[in-house]
């Protein structure tokens, strides 16, 4: 589950739970019940989407458009271990995609 926490400009906070498919509870194999983290530059409350695969979670966080100077982050969480990677950045600089 990823929850929304709050909202400051350009600044989005992020809580993830990592809980079973089958009835909703916490995962047994999660070392970190709740992996907390902050994300700059983009607002989560646009667009944000989560994929499981297997023992990670990908995180993509984008405005609602990809206009210039906006900004979309890829993010990689390890649920288990309770760890967080940036991926990717990508940076929309008048019209044209940048990374």
């Amino acid at each position: 589950m990823v929850e929304f926490e709050g909202q400051e400009e350009e600044m989005s906070h992020f809580a993830v739970r990592p809980l079973r498919f089958q009835d909703g509870t916490l995962h047994p194999d999660a070392l970190v019940p709740t992996i907390r983290f902050t994300v700059t530059g983009v607002s989560a409350f646009k667009r944000a989407w989560a994929q499981v695969l297997g023992d990670y979670l990908l995180l993509w966080i984008a405005k609602a458009r990809a206009r210039a100077n906006s900004a979309a982050k890829l993010y990689m969480i390890a649920w288990k271990q309770g760890s967080i990677t940036l991926v990717s950045s990508v940076f929309f600089i008048h019209d044209q995609l940048s990374h």
